[in-house]
Order: structure tokens, then C-alpha cells, then sequence
């Protein structure tokens, strides 16, 4: 369908209550991330496959509908930390951070968000405990990456691609407000967006410092929802016009492939 341009974007997960749904250990959830990776990096390299392992186990399986790159489609692993980043130099292709909108300078050494976390206080790196802004933290965990990506004897760098949400505004006083999604109903509750309005000069600057940190991919996922006089489909399509009027002008844009994607020669645990 994609005519090899198909990225696998990849996590483990974070939140306790979406594994104990799943019926899932939480605290072996990374391992089982290790293994299902390899076991369809296993099932896409070789017409006919086995596999054995602590999570799944096959005997000459196959698969029907075979993706196009080779060896493999890239595979782009969500996750921040020594663990993860040791999953990507071992055998993935890129990593896919998040990064804010708003460009603003932040500590990550304390409590996450109102609610009490399993992460809460738990800083990663040393440098979560300064300020920095989302691509100064974005550049020193590139930097971490690269040590690992190099430790396991990888060529260039790893393909780094990002997604930005926010809702997009050309009006400096335009802040955040209640939304609504879908369509207006009788009795209905109003809620207050996790996706901050970004000015779109300030989304061209952040697109231009990802870019120069060594970001290579960056998609705009714009809200979609009621928002003031707007409804679901008009706020889509006016933060399609700002960008289209007030951002992509701005940016330098590389058309063309994706890519290019390293691949280790091999990879413990696959065949």
C-alpha cells in the first residue's frame, strides 16, 4: 500500500492499568517488547520461520502479505531511558521521542502531572534535573543515544522522527479554552485540551530547533475538536490553512524517501 514507506512505530507502555486490562505483567512488559520485535523481525526476514521463546514459540510459520523493505520495515521504538535506548542500538532503526509545542524550559525531577504516577520523581538522566527546553533535553538524550547506537557498531545515526500536537493559532491572545469533540448534544460537558495552543511563529521555531538537534521526521497531528466558534471539521480545516499560510512557507522541506535506515548485521535472537 505504501510502496515501502511503511515505519513501525513501537513502545512498551507506561500506564499500570492498560496491562492489568490486558491481563499482562506490567514489570515484564519490556521484555516482551524485546521479544515480540524480534519475533516479527524473525517472521519478515524468512519465508518460512521459527521461533522460540519465553512469550511466543512457532514452529515453519509464514506470513502472507510480506513488506516491501528489506530486510525489514524500519522500526521506530518510543521510549526514554538506558533500557530502551540499548533496544534501539541493538536492533532498531530510529527512535520517537516526544516533544512539546511549547518551547519552554522545564525540569522533568518531579511529580508528572496532577494525578500520582509510577514515573513520578524518577528522573532518567542526569540532566532532568535542569532546566532546559524540549530540544536542548531532546539534544542530550540524542547525544546518550548515540553511545549506544555506536556501542553496538551501528553505521550513521538513528532516524529520529517526532509528533507535534497542538491547536495551531495566528492570534497572540488566543489561549487555551474549554473544547468539545464531535457533534453538540444537549447536556453535553465541556473539557480542557491537552493540546496547547501554539502560535504558528513559535511552531516554525520549534520545527526549525528539532530540525537542527538532528531530528529528520516531524508530523503536526492539529486538534480535533469543537473549538470556540469552530466546529470539529472548520478547526480542522483552519489549522490546515495556518499551516499551509503561516509554517510550511518557513520551513525547508526535503521531499523524497525516508530514510536512510541502518540495520545491524545481526541480531541476538533472530535468525
Amino acid at each position: 500500500l505504501t510502496h515501502g514507506r511503511l515505519m513501525i512505530g513501537a513502545g512498551s507502555g507506561h500506564i499500570i492499568e492498560a496491562s492489568e486490562a490486558m491481563r499482562q505483567p506490567f514489570d515484564e512488559r519490556t521484555a516482551m517488547t524485546d521479544e515480540y520485535l524480534k519475533c516479527m523481525i524473525t517472521l519478515w526476514k524468512n519465508r518460512v520461520a521459527s521461533f522460540h521463546g519465553t512469550y511466543a514459540s512457532f514452529d515453519d510459520m509464514t506470513i502472507m502479505v510480506r513488506p516491501t523493505q528489506e530486510p525489514h520495515p524500519p522500526i521506530i521504538y518510543g521510549g526514554r531511558g538506558p533500557r530502551p535506548f540499548r533496544r534501539i542500538g541493538e536492533y532498531c532503526q530510529g527512535y520517537l521521542p516526544g516533544v512539546g509545542a511549547l518551547n519552554t524550559a522545564s525540569t522533568r525531577a518531579g511529580p508528572i502531572g496532577e494525578q500520582p504516577s509510577y514515573f513520578a520523581g524518577k528522573p532518567i538522566f542526569p540532566w532532568d534535573a535542569e532546566e532546559l527546553t524540549g530540544t536542548q533535553r531532546l539534544a542530550r538524550d540524542l547525544e546518550e543515544l548515540q553511545t549506544y547506537w555506536d556501542r553496538y557498531g551501528r553505521t550513521g545515526k538513528p532516524y529520529v522522527a517526532i509528533t507535534i500536537q497542538c491547536q495551531i493559532s495566528d492570534r497572540r491572545d488566543d489561549e487555551d479554552s474549554e473544547v468539545a469533540r464531535g457533534l453538540a448534544r444537549e447536556g453535553e460537558l465541556s473539557f480542557r485540551s491537552t493540546y496547547p495552543v501554539v502560535h504558528v511563529d513559535d511552531l516554525v521555531q520549534t520545527i526549525r530547533d528539532c530540525a537542527e538537534v538532528g531530528v529528520d521526521h516531524i508530523g503536526i497531528r492539529p486538534g480535533a475538536y469543537r473549538y470556540r466558534d469552530l466546529d470539529q471539521v472548520g478547526n480542522l480545516l483552519h489549522q490546515m490553512e495556518l499551516m499551509a499560510e503561516h509554517v510550511l512557507p518557513k520551513i525547508t522541506l526535503t521531499p523524497g524517501p525516508i530514510g536512510p535506515f541502518s540495520y545491524p548485521d545481526s541480531i541476538e535472537g533472530v535468525q
